[in-house]
């Protein structure tokens, strides 16, 4: 059985960051886990293990998502820019405390050290627009681009069905000889089965979009990327 590393002492961590930087800190800490936990899933999905990719998602994705959206916001940014605590209320001071205790927590669960998250961001810093992260944004913006032209053609394709259906709802009731309501009744019902091919195709695209909407506003999915250098993305997603 493989040894466990100790890992180093991390409750210093408000001794070794100014405030500015423990955000930045905290929201690599993260990204790292993320990182490793949709690695996870990605190898999961491959033999279809669902109740454990549902587990992951359920107890770490879910809750890490969360917490680097709240540490992306402006509010928390403020809270960490006061350098100095006396200006924070009691309130903000146990929110600031417990911020950092969960970060610490994290970084024990997922085997974090200070050095290598250090290191990550160091990464980060030097790919600058180089990285990895915004060749993944831009793909999904691409996508996203792409799907949202699908999604208005087909609804307009949709709308032109129920207009012809509307107008030969509307000569149905108007008709008299029996021969052409026949006729126009044949002609709804294939109009209508048309329509439920695309109504079924609408369902998928709006799927399709919504995640690609979730996934460019969350912004983990691709910042997890941020420290692999853009030549190196291919390799990554290959291993």
């Amino acid at each position: 059985m493989k040894k466990k590393v100790k890992q180093p002492p991390i409750s210093s961590l408000n001794l070794l960051l100014e405030s500015e930087s423990f955000l930045e800190f905290s929201k690599e800490v993260v990204l790292q886990s993320l990182k490793t936990i949709n690695d996870k899933l990605t190898k999961l999905e491959l033999v279809g293990d669902m109740v454990e990719i549902e587990f992951l998602n359920k107890e770490f994705v879910q809750k890490y998502e969360k917490l680097y959206t709240i540490l992306d916001c402006s509010q928390t940014k403020e809270l960490f820019t006061i350098k100095n605590d006396d200006n924070l209320s009691t309130e903000l001071k146990v929110k600031k405390e417990n911020f950092m205790n969960i970060i610490e927590n994290i970084m024990k669960k997922n085997d974090h050290t200070q050095d290598s998250i250090l290191i990550a961001l160091e990464k980060r810093k030097k790919n600058g627009n180089e990285a990895a992260s915004i060749v993944v944004k831009n793909l999904y913006e691409y996508e996203l681009k792409e799907i949202n032209k699908k999604y208005t053609k087909i609804l307009s394709l949709s709308n032109s069905l129920l207009n012809k259906l509307d107008k030969l709802n509307a000569e149905l009731s108007n008709s008299i000889q029996q021969i052409d309501q026949e006729k126009i009744i044949e002609q709804i019902f294939l109009l209508q089965q048309k329509h439920k091919v695309i109504e079924n195709e609408i369902f998928k695209v709006k799927n399709i979009k919504q995640k690609l909407e979730d996934t460019l506003n969350l912004k983990w999915r691709y910042e997890i990327y941020g420290t692999l250098h853009k030549n190196n993305l291919r390799e990554s997603i290959q291993k």
